[in-house]
């Protein structure tokens, strides 16, 4: 499953850029099990909003004021999570993300979420400052740490690069990005040409995961999104877009038909888990979460153990 940095469909800005720039994550689609819009807790940042839905599967609706920085209280001590459903079901659990393992203290949030190895930019190598570690690259190490890891793992990956600011100097552009608008008329234009480029490199991303997991694993299930949009809102205003949601894949489509449905963050992790597990249906998370009262502040508490 893969939260990657700021993705969305950016043939929704204009059908032109989607088919240039993505043509993997277009592919993916056509063979999906479902695709579609994904809302997310946050527009511009806030990552950690969308990734803390995806992993437990609890609406922001029942964190009350947590829900500005979930990880900060409610994910120090065990949660229950869908990451903990295939722990307890055998699989091995891990995290790969490309950064510091203390911003945002996931350092200790994703041992409490149920993740059993955590490699960050120690292990995998990447910068503190753009540019960032490379989608592609990325790729590559997850479809390794795969092989070592064997079959029933479920890795868990947090990109990295295409985080903001897209600054206006850089390693070169793409030339194919740079013809597909005249960034001089469009507010915002350089950084979006640099946010463009790095989407390809997304898009590169998840063609190289198709290819190794078909390759590696005829039962392998790939989960695909983006935490939430780029804070581009003059580029964007541009265009005439004010969507707030992403987009999301879950692949391959198996013996069903693809699906189009749109989805919230909180949903997507379970559904894929379902999916893993062989279960029916839209079920809940599970009898191991609940609501208790803190300090006076609604928060969810409830332990996987």
């Amino acid at each position: 499953m893969v939260q990657c940095e700021s993705f969305f469909d950016a043939g929704r800005l204009d059908p032109a850029i989607g088919r240039e720039l993505l043509p993997a994550f277009n592919e993916c689609r056509t063979r999906a099990a479902l695709s579609g819009r994904l809302e997310v807790p946050g527009w511009g940042a806030n990552t950690m909003r969308t990734e803390f839905a995806v992993l437990t599967g609890i609406p922001e609706t029942e964190l009350g004021y947590d829900r500005f920085n979930p990880y900060y209280a409610l994910a120090r001590a065990p949660i229950a999570s869908q990451v903990w459903r295939l722990r307890e079901a055998g699989y091995r659990t891990i995290c790969l993300h490309p950064f510091s393992a203390r911003f945002f203290r996931r350092d200790l949030a994703m041992p409490a979420l149920g993740f059993d190895t955590f490699l960050d930019a120690k292990a995998l190598g990447g910068s503190a400052r753009p540019p960032y570690r490379a989608d592609p690259d990325l790729a590559r190490q997850v479809l390794r740490v795969l092989d070592e890891a064997g079959s029933r793992s479920f890795i868990f990956v947090i990109t990295m690069g295409n985080h903001g600011p897209w600054l206006d100097k850089g390693t070169p552009i793409d030339p194919a990005v740079t013809r597909l608008f005249d960034a001089r008329v469009v507010p915002q234009g350089k950084a979006l040409e640099r946010y463009l480029d790095g989407l390809r490199r997304s898009d590169e991303m998840l063609a190289v995961l198709m290819s190794g997991l078909e390759q590696r694993r005829r039962d392998a299930l790939l989960g695909f999104y983006g935490d939430h949009l780029p804070s581009l809102p003059h580029a964007f205003e541009h265009f005439g877009f004010a969507e707030p949601h992403s987009d999301y894949v879950i692949w391959p489509a198996g013996a069903a038909p693809p699906c189009r449905r749109d989805l919230r963050a909180h949903d997507f992790g379970r559904i894929i888990v379902d999916r893993a597990l062989g279960a029916e249906g839209d079920t809940a998370i599970g009898d191991s979460s609940a609501l208790i009262a803190r300090d006076g502040v609604e928060g969810v508490l409830a332990a996987s153990r």
